[in-house]
């Protein structure tokens, strides 16, 4: 645990900062469908790229 205080402008106050007993479930994704458009292209020319994710994890957002 650690305490920090804090003054703004004459205006103070204090909080504690806890670490949680349980650590969150990172988020997982899955990716897939990559697509280049066009394949080839000369430098500068625009490229368009596409794909496909998903949230495979019970972490929404």
């Amino acid at each position: 645990m650690q305490a920090y205080s804090v003054d703004v402008n004459g205006l103070m106050d204090s909080f504690t900062v806890e670490e949680p007993s349980v650590l969150p479930t990172p988020a997982g994704f899955e990716y897939g469908g990559l697509v280049v458009s066009p394949s080839s292209v000369d430098p500068g020319a625009d490229v368009s790229i596409s794909v496909d994710g998903e949230n495979i994890s019970s972490v929404q957002q």
